[in-house]
C-alpha cells in the first residue's frame, strides 16, 4: 500500500519540477524579448501582464488567516507589478531597453553640454563684452 502512494507523490513532484522549468523558460523568454526593439518589446509586456494576472488568480500560496491578509500577502504584489508595466504597454516603444537607456544618457549629456555658460567661465575674445564690464 505504501509503494503506490510513494509513486503518486513522486509523480506530483515530477509535475511540479516540470512546471518550474516551464516557468523559468517563460520568464527567460520574456526577459530577453524585453531587450529587443518594437513589437518584441510589446509582446514581452503582454507576456508579463498575463503572468502577473495568472499570479493574481493563483496567489503565492502563503498561508493567511483572513481574506484581507490573503489579498495583501498573496495578490497585491502582482497588482503593483501590473500597474508598473501597463504604461509601457500603452505607448509604442520604438527602442529596445538598452536603446532607451542610451537615449536617456545621451539626452542628459546633451542637456549638460547645452546649458548656459556660467559667470565663472572665461569668455571667448569674439564675444562682445556685457554692459557694465571693464573691457
Amino acid at each position: 500500500m505504501a509503494a503506490p502512494r510513494r509513486a503518486v507523490d513522486q509523480l506530483r513532484h515530477a509535475n511540479i519540477a516540470w512546471l518550474a522549468l516551464c516557468m523559468a523558460a517563460f520568464e527567460l523568454a520574456v526577459g530577453v524579448t524585453a531587450w529587443l526593439p518594437a513589437r518584441w518589446n510589446r509582446m514581452s509586456v503582454i507576456g508579463m501582464t498575463c503572468f502577473f494576472a495568472f499570479l493574481i488568480v493563483l496567489g503565492y500560496a502563503f498561508p493567511t488567516a483572513t481574506g484581507l491578509e490573503d489579498f495583501l500577502v498573496n495578490r497585491a504584489g502582482s497588482l503593483v507589478m501590473i500597474a508598473l508595466v501597463v504604461p509601457w504597454l500603452m505607448r509604442p516603444q520604438p527602442l529596445s531597453v538598452p536603446g532607451a537607456w542610451s537615449a536617456l544618457v545621451r539626452r542628459a549629456r546633451d542637456r549638460v553640454r547645452l546649458s548656459a555658460p556660467s559667470d565663472t567661465e572665461p569668455r571667448s575674445s569674439s564675444e562682445p563684452p556685457s554692459p557694465g564690464s571693464t573691457q
